[in-house]
């Protein structure tokens, strides 16, 4: 990607990205984890828990997303139940699952909040939610808008056209979510456990240039490094996974 191309990311920085928040999204879920889980936003985990071991459910509102979620299952060969529905009105009881996962799929809710309040209705005294999200409000995002608006003024970056990192951001996603709006919509219900960042400088402008350029055994080290970082941080990483249980004062009841 050209440093104000507008293109997706497609080079190192992408791919490490990519992988390091399937890998901690699956890690977080399976911590721990003994009972059922459910997979909100027919994402590729659950395949992944099945294989573990887990009974893996997945939900999404899309027939289209739940007809992908089928194929991706049988082509690995995990044994995962699929449910039409939507993350705000959950179709299953009172404490039905020892873990929930929802990654990259809160700032598409219509309503993430009473989301929320959902999955911690479903989760088991002893439960975990487990949430990921892209982190609009790290330093990264913060900083590519800068250089944005410094590139246009000065004529080096288009102004009709959308960047990777421009606000609003796609009309897919109902709001930029940061790492304080996460704690702020999931601390209404629930305890946070644990929470830790995940890369710095996905789709930065120019990022994925530089790195290219260099040894890719290099480039993976100066990656890892600042997602060793990210992980201490999580305010100023790319991505976010936080894990959420029951306050103390429910788990007895």
């Amino acid at each position: 990607m050209t440093a104000f191309s507008g293109e997706w990311p497609t080079g190192l920085d992408h791919r490490f990205y990519v992988e390091r928040v399937a890998e901690a999204a699956v890690a977080a879920a399976a911590d721990g984890a003994t009972g059922p889980m459910l997979d909100v936003g027919a994402g590729g985990a659950a395949c992944a828990l099945a294989r573990r071991g887990l009974r893996a459910f997945v939900l999404d509102s899309s027939s289209a997303a739940v007809a992908r979620a089928c194929g991706a299952i049988a082509a690995g060969g995990a044994a995962v139940t699929l449910v039409r529905g939507v993350a705000e009105r959950l179709p299953f009881r009172d404490g039905t699952f020892d873990r929930v996962l929802c990654e990259s799929a809160l700032d598409v809710f219509d309503d993430p909040g009473l989301a929320v309040r959902e999955c911690a209705r479903i989760l088991r005294p002893d439960g975990r939610l487990v949430i990921g999200v892209v982190n609009y409000g790290g330093v990264n995002v913060e900083t590519a808008r800068v250089v944005y608006r410094v590139a246009r003024r000065w004529g080096w970056a288009p102004r009709d056209r959308h960047l990777f990192w421009d606000t609003p951001v796609p009309m897919a996603h109902t709001f930029e979510c940061t790492y304080g709006i996460l704690r702020t919509l999931c601390g209404q219900y629930l305890e946070l456990e644990r929470a830790f960042g995940v890369s710095i400088g996905w789709g930065f402008p120019g990022w994925g240039d530089l790195l290219g350029r260099l040894p890719e055994r290099r480039a993976l080290a100066i990656l890892r490094g600042l997602d060793r970082i990210a992980a201490r941080v999580p305010r100023v990483a790319d991505y976010v996974v936080s894990v959420w249980r029951q306050r103390t004062w429910q788990q007895g009841t």
